[in-house]
């Protein structure tokens, strides 16, 4: 028995081989799993299904052909696919998450985020997150042209390529003050969470208690997961 973990796959027409991974990736390991846990960034870009359709279509059906076989898929939106929406992910078998939300996995709660929430000392970036996760700006970009959505697509990308070299460090990771604020409030000793692409398990004590904060790897060259069983015991996976 296991669960598996994924986030910042960033698929693209681009890289055919890193698609290919994660096809396999869901035909052997995540075929096998009790679920399947998608934490954001699934897609380098999501402005719509007729947004590199033959990609999009092929990665969805396999996703609705998994839940069909008894797995449950589980996907929270990130930062390049904020717009993936929850009749979309209805209609490929997949169940949207809040972001944060907390699970009980195996007896014990767990905070899952997809990790921009906590990256709060970048205060412009969490202005555009605001506005990303709108409902009345996600409906309207959704009925807006395919070459409209693409223009607001390559400006974002624009800008925040321009931006991104005025970042510090300290502003490209997540806040402790804030990771500390959002695990007292859901009163969780356990977080899971991708988006800084700095994959690892950080274990310490506050106030007298342990707490695990697991940053999913993101995907490059290699695929990988973080998979945890019934003994609550997580072990990060590449392939």
């Amino acid at each position: 028995m296991y669960t598996l973990f994924i986030a910042d796959l960033h698929l693209s027409e681009e890289c055919p081989d890193l698609t290919e991974k994660f096809l396999q990736f869901l035909q052997a390991q995540a075929a096998q799993a009790d679920a399947l846990y998608i934490l954001g960034d699934l897609f380098a870009a999501w402005i719509g299904l007729d947004f590199e359709p033959a990609l999009n279509q092929n990665i969805m059906t396999v996703l609705k052909e998994l839940s069909q076989k008894g797995v449950p898929i589980y996907f929270m939106q990130g930062n390049r696919d904020f717009a993936i929406n929850k009749r979309i992910c209805k209609k490929f078998g997949m169940i949207l998450l809040h972001d944060p939300d907390v699970i009980n996995l195996y007896g014990t709660n767990i905070l899952l985020s997809h990790g921009d929430i906590f990256c709060t000392l970048d205060t412009n970036y969490q202005a555009i997150r605001k506005l990303m996760h709108n409902a009345f700006f996600q409906c309207i970009a959704r009925r807006l042209p395919l070459f409209m959505r693409k223009r607001l697509m390559t400006r974002y990308k624009t800008q925040s390529a321009q931006y991104k070299p005025k970042k510090t460090p300290d502003m490209m990771d997540v806040e402790k003050a804030t990771v500390d604020k959002f695990m007292q409030k859901y009163q969780v000793h356990y977080l899971i969470h991708g988006h800084t692409h700095k994959g690892k398990i950080h274990e310490f004590t506050h106030n007298n208690q342990k707490i695990t904060r697991i940053v999913l790897h993101n995907w490059d060259q290699k695929g990988h997961a973080l998979s945890c069983n019934n003994s609550l015991t997580f072990q990060s996976i590449s392939f």
